[in-house]
């Protein structure tokens, strides 16, 4: 439950704060990555892509160059 409410906390700023984001990093091995991918693309404008944990560093370059 504890990284459930880490993740709304961050949907809820991301909420507020959506338009001056591009890219979202999601990194978890949780099934929720996935749900978050696709069910967040149709509320914010931004970029979310799922990375599998332990690849935060990959988020890390995808977030600040699009690769």
């Amino acid at each position: 439950m504890k990284n459930l409410g880490a993740m709304v906390n961050q949907f809820r700023f991301v909420r507020e704060h959506h338009k001056r984001i591009k890219r979202i990093g999601v990194v978890t091995d949780s099934a929720l990555g996935n749900v978050a991918e696709h069910l967040t693309s149709h509320f914010v404008k931004a970029e979310i892509r799922h990375f599998p944990a332990g690849q935060i560093e990959a988020a890390r370059q995808w977030i600040m160059n699009g690769s």
